[in-house]
């Protein structure tokens, strides 16, 4: 601090400061200076470093947290049919009368989280195909609009449908579930009658949920076709209820994340 002394002098009031660096208007001196530029400087640098750090932890957490939470989960899925060649199998092949078909199946996850497969289930029929005898003008002349609530069976003008029987259904996948990118497939050979159906087709259903061990999901065969039921695990993994189903018969639950990836495939057997 600098010393200051006041005097009276003719009614005025004039102030005597006492010799100082600073009060002689000289400043600090070169080593102070010099210190309190590199603790500024210093001061500058961590904050710096501070921020860097704060940002990188940011950017992890936007990146590998709250983006991947935030992106849809969709697995993609590969279906395909094929009867197996039985030219060259031997006498005793040829007297079982069965034609052996090969499915494959193959599940990706493409987004950038992880999915949780819930227990799938894949069922094929056989068809019997016959001549309409006529060129059918039902729903030619006159089509309805395709709408989510159309059926995905074709319309066909020469031909109908004569039956439709279940020749072959089961658990689909074993895998339980799916990290970023990752895939897995599998192949099964079931068997149809020779001669017997004029075409084959399959459904594959690969149900997926967000959060694990929060549900289970049960396949039954009913009406020659595959019911799912959906029940919630309680803490120990033990069904605490069943999930009602909604008015399309499937299931939703924002918090669960479901969700349910279908293929179709058709295989004729006149080949």
């Amino acid at each position: 601090m600098c010393d200051t002394a006041f005097l009276w002098n003719g009614g005025k009031i004039s102030a005597i400061f006492e010799s100082s660096k600073l009060c002689k208007g000289e400043g600090m001196g070169e080593g102070e200076s010099s210190g309190v530029g590199k603790e500024l400087n210093l001061w500058v640098q961590t904050a710096g470093i501070v921020l860097a750090a704060a940002w990188g932890v940011y950017t992890f957490i936007y990146t590998q947290v709250i983006v991947p939470k935030a992106a849809p989960v969709n697995i993609s899925v590969d279906l395909g049919l094929k009867k197996i060649d039985t030219a060259k199998a031997d006498a005793k092949a040829d007297k079982r009368h069965l034609v052996p078909v090969e499915m494959k199946i193959s599940a990706k996850n493409p987004s950038s989280r992880e999915v949780f497969l819930l227990p799938s289930g894949w069922i094929a029929w056989g068809l019997t195909i016959g001549d309409s005898g006529t060129q059918k003008a039902d729903g030619f002349d006159e089509p309805k609009p395709i709408t989510a609530q159309t059926s995905t069976q074709s319309m066909l003008r020469h031909a109908d449908v004569k039956s439709v029987d279940v020749v072959a259904f089961g658990r689909l996948l074993e895998d339980s579930t799916l990290k970023p990118n990752e895939a897995c497939s599998r192949t099964i050979v079931f068997y149809v009658p020779r001669d017997q159906y004029d075409s084959l087709e399959v459904h594959a259903y690969i149900p997926t949920v967000i959060k694990e061990g929060k549900v289970d999901l049960e396949w039954k065969l009913e009406n020659s076709d595959l019911h799912a039921s959906m029940y919630r695990l309680d803490g120990r993994g033990n069904r605490a209820g069943a999930l009602k189903p909604d008015s399309d018969g499937g299931f939703s639950d924002p918090q669960l994340g479901l969700q349910q990836a279908t293929s179709m495939t058709e295989l004729s057997l006149w080949q």
